[in-house]
C-alpha cells in the first residue's frame, strides 16, 4: 500500500491508500487570471509612433523567458491577456527609437517583484533619465581619418546588476545624448575599424557610474602605441610557422583581447589604452621548441603608458620560462595498456583553469613543454574500459610545482563499482522497448560518465578511481520503467566504503488530470500548453499537452515534484512561457505541508550524505527524492 499528500497552490488533500498497481490520480489545476494595464514613460502614456518601440514582459521567478510577454509599448495598453496569478517582475527590452523617447537598454528591470492576481489592473511605468555622454582621445575628440573616413568607434552601457550590454552610440556622433533606464553601469569602448583609434575591441573605461538621474559623463582616454618583445628560455622562438603559438595582450578577466601576433615572427605594435594588462600564450603548432599550453598567462604585469624619455612607444619585455615534463603514470601500480583501443589522456590544468592536452596513457615516455607554473592532472577515459577506469574527469595529481625539467609520478587507483539495482522491490525486465541508463557523478562536474543501462541486467558494474559520487537514472525508452531524467538515485556513496551496492527504485503509476481554473481545457481551439513534472535534481517528466483530452500514465520514481507549465499557442490559456503550478509528493511524511515541499526544491542540488556500509554483503542504500 502507498500513500501521497498533493499540493496545489497551497492545498493540501487527505493522503489516500493506493494499491500498488492501481494508477493513483494526479489533479492538475492550473489557475489563470486576466490582467491588463497600461504603458507609460515617467508616468506619461508611451508614444504610439511605429519607430518608437521597446517591449514589456511579466518576468516569472523562473527567470527569462519563463515570464509573461505584455506586448510593445507603441499600443500604449495591454489586455486583457491569461496568466497563471504569482510573483512577477516587471521588465524591459529596448527594440527601436529614432526619436529618443525610449530607454536604450536590451533588458532591464523597470520595477520591483509584484503579486499579481487579476483583481486590479497593473501599469508598466518605464523609468527614463537622459544622459550625455562626452568622451575625448589623449586630450582631443577621437580623429577620424580625411581621406579614408574609415575611423569609428563605439561605446557600450553595461547594466552592473543583469551584465546586459547595449551600444549607446559612436565616436562620430560625441558628444551624444541617450535615454536609459535609472541604475549603476560600467562604460566599455569597442574598437570598430580604421588606423587612428585604440584597438581595444571590449575595454571597460569606467566602472560602477550612478546613472540614477539626468546628468552628463565626461572622460577622457589616454591611449599609446605598445611594443612587446617575448622570448622562451631567453632566446627567441623559433622562426618556423610549424612550431609556433599566438601572443595576445588581455584585460585581466580576459574581456579585451588584442592579438599581437604568432611568435615566429616580431610582434607589431599596437594602439592601446592605457592601463594594466596580462600576456598570453597559446600554442598553435609544434611543440618540440615551444610551449604545448594550449593557453597561457605569460606576464601578468603588462603596463600600457605615457612612453619613457627617448622612447615613441610604451615597451614590454618577457621570457617565457619553459621546461619539458615527462608523465610517468600507473594505474593500481602497474603500466597502463600499452594499446590505443583501451585508453585514457592526460591532461595538465594550471592554477587559472586552462587545460592542456598532454597525451595518451599508451604513451610511456610522455614529456611535453610546458610553460613554469603551478599544475593539476586529470585523467580522462577515451575508449575501452577492461582495465582502465571509466572517469570522464578525474584529478589525480594536484598542485604539482614546475620550475624546471620535472618528472610527475603518480598511481591512479582503481577500484570496481558494483550496482543491482530493482524496481520496486522486483528485477527490471531487459527489454530494448523498456529500459534506463544510469550515469556516476563525480565530485568534479565535468567527472560526469555512463554507467551501463538496465539492458545488461540486474547488475551492473565497472571501473573508476574511487571517490564520492551520486548516482543517476535517465529514461530511454518504454512505458513501464520510471519517466525521470536526471535522478539521482544514490547520492554521495564513496567507493571506498561499499564497493557492491543494491539500489531499489520505487515507483508509482500516476493518471495526470490536467484542469484549468476547475474546468477542462480548450480543445480544438488552437490552445495548447506543455505540462512537466520537475524534480529537486532538475530532471523532468512530460506529461503531454492541455490539448489533449486524456493524459497518459507516467511512471516515476517515488519523491516531491512541482508541476510546470508552459504555454505554446493560443489566448484562451495563460501566455507563461514556464510557471511551476504546483507540488505534490508520492511519500509524504505524516503532516508534509507546501512549506516541506517547497523546501525540497529550495534545496535543489544540495548534496547529502548517505548512510554507507562496508563488507561483503550488498548494502541497500535508501534512495534521494529524485
Amino acid at each position: 500500500m502507498r500513500s501521497f499528500t498533493l499540493f496545489i497552490l497551497g492545498l493540501a488533500f487527505l493522503p489516500l491508500p493506493l494499491a500498488a498497481q492501481t494508477p493513483l490520480p494526479v489533479p492538475i489545476d492550473v489557475p489563470a487570471v486576466q490582467v491588463q494595464g497600461t504603458f507609460l514613460v515617467n508616468g506619461s502614456p508611451a508614444s504610439p509612433i511605429t519607430s518608437e518601440q521597446g517591449a514589456l514582459e511579466f518576468e516569472g521567478l523562473l527567470g527569462p523567458g519563463a515570464g509573461v510577454p505584455a506586448g510593445s509599448t507603441m499600443a500604449q495598453a495591454y489586455g486583457p491577456i491569461s496568466m497563471v496569478p504569482g510573483t512577477y517582475q516587471p521588465t524591459y527590452s529596448f527594440q527601436s527609437s529614432i526619436f529618443g523617447t525610449l530607454p536604450l537598454n536590451g533588458r532591464v528591470p523597470i520595477g520591483p517583484w509584484v503579486g499579481v492576481d487579476g483583481t486590479q489592473p497593473f501599469d508598466f511605468d518605464i523609468p527614463a533619465v537622459a544622459v550625455t555622454f562626452d568622451v575625448t582621445l589623449n586630450g582631443a575628440p577621437f580623429p577620424v581619418d580625411p581621406v579614408l573616413m574609415n575611423d569609428l568607434s563605439v561605446l557600450v552601457l553595461r547594466h552592473v546588476a543583469t551584465g546586459d550590454e547595449f551600444e549607446i552610440g559612436s565616436t562620430l556622433s560625441l558628444p551624444f545624448t541617450v535615454q536609459i533606464v535609472p541604475g549603476i553601469y560600467d562604460l566599455v569602448y569597442e574598437y570598430r575599424q580604421g588606423t587612428l583609434h585604440p584597438v581595444n575591441p571590449h575595454a571597460t573605461i569606467a566602472t560602477g557610474l550612478d546613472l540614477s538621474s539626468g546628468q552628463t559623463v565626461s572622460l577622457d582616454l589616454l591611449a599609446y602605441t605598445h611594443a612587446a618583445s617575448v622570448l622562451v628560455n631567453g632566446v627567441p622562438f623559433p622562426a618556423s610557422p610549424t612550431q609556433y603559438g599566438t601572443i595576445s595582450i588581455e584585460s585581466a578577466d580576459g574581456s579585451d583581447r588584442v592579438v599581437l601576433g604568432p611568435t615566429y615572427e616580431s610582434l607589431p605594435q599596437r594602439y592601446l589604452l592605457a592601463g594594466s594588462y596580462v600576456l598570453v600564450y597559446e600554442q598553435v603548432l609544434g611543440a618540440a621548441s615551444v610551449p604545448l599550453n594550449t593557453r597561457a598567462v605569460v606576464d601578468p604585469f603588462i603596463t600600457v603608458d605615457e612612453p619613457s624619455p627617448g622612447r615613441f612607444v610604451s615597451v614590454s619585455n618577457t621570457d617565457i620560462p619553459m621546461s619539458a615534463v615527462t608523465i610517468d603514470g600507473t594505474v593500481n601500480g602497474n603500466p597502463f595498456p600499452a594499446s590505443p583501443t583501451t585508453y585514457g589522456n592526460w591532461v595538465a590544468v594550471d592554477d587559472q583553469g586552462n587545460e592542456t592536452l598532454l597525451g595518451e596513457t599508451f604513451n610511456s615516455t610522455l614529456a611535453r613543454n610546458l610553460v613554469h607554473g603551478t599544475y593539476d592532472i586529470v585523467y580522462r577515459w577515451q575508449i575501452g574500459g577492461t582495465d582502465i577506469p571509466r572517469n570522464a574527469n578525474a584529478r589525480v595529481v594536484t598542485n604539482h610545482p614546475v620550475s624546471g625539467p620535472t618528472t610527475i609520478s603518480f598511481d591512479v587507483p582503481m577500484v570496481e563499482l558494483s550496482v543491482t539495482t530493482t524496481q520496486d522491490g522486483a528485477p527490471i525486465p531487459v527489454s530494448p522497448t523498456n529500459y534506463g541508463t544510469f550515469e556516476l557523478q563525480g565530485i568534479d562536474p565535468a567527472d560526469r560518465f555512463p554507467f551501463g543501462s538496465t539492458l545488461l541486467g540486474p547488475t551492473i558494474s565497472g571501473l573508476l578511481v574511487p571517490g564520492d559520487y551520486d548516482l543517476i537514472y535517465n529514461h530511454a525508452n518504454g512505458a513501464f520503467v520510471p519517466q525521470n531524467t536526471n535522478a539521482i538515485i544514490l547520492d554521495d556513496f564513496n567507493t571506498a566504503d561499499a564497493r557492491v551496492l543494491g539500489v531499489d527504485m520505487p515507483t508509482t503509476r500516476i493518471t495526470p488530470l490536467h484542469t484549468l481554473d476547475g474546468q477542462s481545457f480548450p480543445t480544438g481551439t488552437g490552445d495548447s500548453a506543455a505540462l512537466f513534472l520537475r524534480s529537486p535534481s532538475g530532471g523532468e517528466v512530460p506529461l503531454g499537452t492541455t490539448d489533449e483530452i486524456a493524459l497518459a500514465d507516467e511512471v516515476v520514481l517515488d519523491g516531491t515534484y512541482a508541476f510546470e507549465y508552459e504555454w505554446m499557442s493560443g489566448t484562451q490559456i495563460p501566455r507563461n512561457g514556464r510557471e511551476r503550478v504546483g507540488y505534490f509528493s508520492t511519500t509524504p511524511e505524516p503532516g508534509l505541508g507546501l512549506g516541506l515541499a517547497l523546501g525540497c526544491f529550495a534545496l535543489a542540488g544540495v548534496s547529502r550524505r548517505s548512510a554507507r556500509s562496508a563488507g561483503s554483503q550488498a548494502p541497500t542504500a535508501a534512495p534521494r527524492s529524485p
